[in-house]
This record gives structure tokens, sequence and C-alpha cells, in this order.
């Protein structure tokens, strides 16, 4: 009889065990999902801290140290009235720096 109970308790542990297995394989199995996760927010965190920068009218960029040597192509590049950040700003210069000649 002991016997029986123990093979009984060898067989529930074996099917806990293959539970337990199969829903780690269903957890490996998903890196993608955590990776996207993991992406998603570190995109939301990126947005979040360019909400955050500080936007400059065309004038304060004009009249700052930051643009003193390309204040020709600030005010060529941007449009009065709008408000930019200093990172857009560069990205515009940047842009029409590497632009072709006609």
């Amino acid at each position: 009889m002991a016997e029986k109970k123990t093979t009984e308790k060898k067989t529930t542990e074996k099917k806990t065990a293959k539970k337990k297995m199969a829903e780690k394989e269903a957890m490996g199995s998903r890196p993608d999902l955590e990776e996207a996760t993991e992406k998603s927010m570190i995109s939301e965190d990126l947005e979040k801290a360019e909400e955050a920068e500080h936007s400059f009218s065309k004038e304060q960029l004009l009249s700052s140290k930051r643009f003193k040597d390309r204040r020709d192509l600030v005010e060529a590049l941007l449009d009065d009235g709008e408000l930019y950040t200093v990172k857009a700003v560069e990205e515009n210069i940047q842009h029409y720096m590497k632009g072709k000649v006609k």
C-alpha cells in the first residue's frame, strides 16, 4: 500500500513538473512581446522628454549664443510665429546643409 502512495505521489509530482515546464516555455516563447513592451515604454519616455524640452520662437533663437554663427540659416529656415526646440532647429540646419546644390 505504501508503494502505491509513493507511485501516486511521483506521478503527481511529474504532472506538476510538466505543467510548470509548459508554463515556463509559454512564458519563454514571448520574448518578442516583452521586447515590444520594453521598446514601447522607451518610446513613451522619449516622447515625454521631447515634450518637456523647451520651445523657443524664431526671435529667441536668433538672439541666442548657440546660433550666433548660423543666424542667416535660422532666419531663412524658420517661420515667424512658430515655436521650435533646439534639437529641431539643429536637425533642420543639418538637413539643409546636406541638401544638393542645383
